[in-house]
């Protein structure tokens, strides 16, 4: 699978479709890559998910707590990544966590 560097995601092309990125490299197993996006209580069920498979993760606020601490916690949203090693296992998890419009089951 290749890998955009910029955006750690997962790609079928030899460009990022999200960046335009053409330095796109084949993934390796330590590479961090996207997974999911999700709002903070959400992110929640997430954690405990891969915690629970000891999936390793990053978990990323595009917020930021400085806009969060004045118009609350739950308004953050979340990037989720993983190792590429685990992604087949977290993505797995997780659809079968959620349905297929992204809501839990």
């Amino acid at each position: 699978m290749l890998y955009c560097e910029n955006c750690m995601y997962l790609v079928s092309e030899n460009a990022c479709p999200n960046c335009g990125n053409e330095k796109i490299k084949k993934a390796q197993n330590n590479d961090p890559v996207y997974i999911i996006t999700k709002d903070a209580i959400m992110a929640a069920s997430i954690e405990d998910i891969l915690n629970e498979n000891d999936i390793p993760f990053l978990k990323k606020g595009l917020v930021g707590a400085g806009i969060t601490s004045r118009i609350g916690f739950t308004k953050e949203i979340y990037e989720f990544f993983v190792p590429y090693s685990a992604y087949g296992k977290a993505k797995e998890l997780l659809y079968n966590f959620f349905d297929k419009e992204g809501k839990e089951k």
